[in-house]
């Protein structure tokens, strides 16, 4: 589920995430090493590092190469900036269905900054959330950043070819329909750090 970064938020992250991911890959090459005693032992040591990672909102991408994903807003579109062991800064960005291959080098007048994001999403009340729909072949994903209006305050319906998302919290009325149509197979809902995901998944093939 996709919890947005500005470059700034991302970069302040990479002395942990460094640490984490040497960590990684210490107790990888140990587990190779190791007899199947120890070796569960060090994979609940393994699946603790790598939980503590992704608890941050990015996204371990590939251990042995150290390659995270961090999902951004570029230009109103979910995108991933991109890091990888050994950088010092994050300088890339790619498509949110692409890859380390296809990185491409972040003009940082495209992204928000931190203040941006602020004043975005809470020193505005009356601005529309911060919102990302992504129409892909297979889904589509409708990304709503909530401000911290809580999970169970929050209303998905669908009828007639649309989702709707409403809230009303604390004197917060917020509504809005989104067009999907009915050719849909189920939908699932993700929420994380004030941010609600809905995956829309299309009925193939009929």
């Amino acid at each position: 589920m996709a919890v947005f970064f500005t470059i700034e938020d991302a970069e302040e992250l990479l002395p942990y995430l460094e640490a984490k991911l040497y960590e990684l890959r210490d107790r990888v090459a140990m587990s190779q090493r190791t007899t199947h005693e120890i070796d569960s032992v060090l994979q609940n040591e393994i699946n603790r590092i790598i939980k503590d990672i992704e608890d941050t909102g990015c996204i371990l991408r590939d251990i042995e190469l150290g390659i995270i994903d961090f999902p951004a807003v570029r230009r109103g579109r979910t995108v991933m900036l991109c890091w990888r062991l050994g950088e010092d800064r994050i300088r890339y960005w790619h498509e949110a269905e692409g890859g380390f291959t296809f990185r491409k080098r972040i003009r940082h007048s495209d992204f928000y900054t931190k203040r941006d994001m602020e004043n975005l999403l809470f020193k505005n009340p009356e601005k529309e959330p911060l919102t990302t729909v992504e129409r892909g072949r297979d889904a589509i994903i409708i990304t709503i950043d909530s401000r911290g209006v809580p999970e169970h305050e929050i209303s998905v319906t669908r009828r007639n070819g649309f989702l709707k998302i409403a809230w009303s919290w604390k004197g917060w009325e917020y509504s809005r329909s989104f067009h999907v149509g009915n050719n849909l197979e189920k939908m699932e809902r993700f929420y994380r750090n004030g941010v609600l995901e809905v995956r829309v998944f299309k009925r193939l093939g009929r």
